[in-house]
């Protein structure tokens, strides 16, 4: 039976692509607030007990809650983003990821009936500065970080790429420096190598941020950023091209989807002095809400779900056999030890069938209650 304490999720992105904002998003959606359904399910998210750091000192492991929402509430947009002040000042944004950091939530359904299910998340946010260090500049920490991010990247079901989209609006005409600017030539490397060697499903979502920003023109963002979409593939080619074979040959799903931490209207595009880069600031008494965001998560989970669900069924119909198989090699000499066998079997069998029904119970609600949140992803012809 395989591991499934945990979902593993990870995010890779250049440094300032909004990777932190992504999280704030996630905080917004799922912790703050909770997304609600067609009819009346909600998807929250809470501190997870599975999660090492916030456990108390006894042994009974519970969870210390208000250490667990003061971690978390670290990634409200409001703390990590410049924001404008009243006298029209923008403010200094907070530094955004140091270091790596593994994020642990419960994802949890509750259903209008009042039937309730629960998955457990392992979100990994990595330095985004390790995706544009000189090679002659590397230190051991940085080696370490690298190697702990291929590790991540091997073991996660779902892989969330974020791109600037201002960036890849400003140098539309020029791959060369789209592809630099956004730390793309640093991912098609890294994930053209975990491609070589997975051999589980996994669901690549690609994130286009900060579409909010009026740095980006009206002709990228008409019909759902249609054209913005595109181009970040273009940005991703290796990835782009080698996900339409995954799909076929190893279940893995591709997904674009345009998002913003902020919203339309909300922020305020501002250049970094010295540079022909941009980042965005909260603007003064903004209506600060995320969009797409809840359906990058919602989409990917859903389809995490899906692939678990069919490996879970594989294995208790392999577990059924196994138990027929043994029976008719009973005899009276080996009696004992079978009995023992396919009780082991047996009680192997139960624990798949208690996962498959908390899975098919989440998984019914996202498909019902949630499709509305999945129209904004562009699958661009793929499973």
């Amino acid at each position: 039976m395989r591991d499934t304490s945990l979902l593993t999720i990870s995010m890779i992105g250049k440094s300032g692509s909004g990777k932190t904002m992504m999280l704030g998003g996630i905080f917004d959606a799922f912790v703050e607030n909770g997304v609600e359904g067609k009819n009346g399910a909600v998807i929250s998210a809470t501190g997870s007990l599975k999660d090492p750091l916030f456990r108390e000192n006894d042994e009974s492991g519970i969870m210390n809650g208000l250490t667990v929402a003061q971690h978390l509430a670290k990634y409200k947009r409001e703390r990590t983003m410049a924001v404008q002040g009243r006298d029209g000042k923008i403010g200094k944004a907070a530094a955004g990821t140091v270091e790596m950091a593994h994020i642990h939530l419960d994802l949890n359904v509750d259903k209008p009936n009042g039937e309730q299910a629960s998955l457990p998340i392992k979100l990994t946010d990595y330095r985004g500065g390790l995706l544009s260090i000189d090679s002659d500049r590397i230190t051991e920490t940085d080696i370490g970080e690298c190697r702990a991010i291929t590790d991540n990247l091997f073991e996660s079901e779902i892989i969330i790429v974020l791109l600037d989209g201002i960036m890849l609006a400003q140098y539309r005409d020029n791959a060369f420096m789209r592809k630099k600017k956004t730390g793309a030539d640093r991912i098609n490397v890294l994930l053209n190598a975990v491609m070589k060697d997975s051999r589980r499903a996994v669901t690549l979502m690609l994130v286009v941020t900060k579409v909010d920003s009026d740095k980006i023109p009206d002709d990228l963002k008409r019909d759902n950023y249609k054209e913005l979409c595109n181009l970040a593939c273009e940005t991703v080619e290796c990835v782009y091209k080698k996900s339409r074979i995954m799909t076929q040959s190893r279940d893995w799903t591709f997904a674009v989807v345009p998002a913003t931490a902020i919203g339309e209207g909300n922020s305020i595009t501002q250049c970094v002095p010295g540079s022909d880069e941009y980042y965005c600031a909260i603007r003064n008494s903004a209506d600060v809400k995320q969009n797409n965001i809840d359906a990058v998560m919602l989409y990917a989970v859903r389809n995490a779900l899906t692939q678990r669900l069919r490996l879970v069924d594989k294995e208790i119909t392999q577990c059924e056999r196994s138990i027929s198989d043994k029976c008719r090699k009973m005899n009276l000499f080996n009696a004992s030890a079978v009995r023992s066998f396919i009780n082991e079997l047996s009680g192997e069998k139960e624990d798949l069938s208690d996962l498959r029904n908390e899975y098919s119970s989440m998984l019914s609600a996202m498909n019902e209650e949630f499709s509305g949140y999945y129209e904004p992803v562009r699958r661009f012809g793929m499973n």
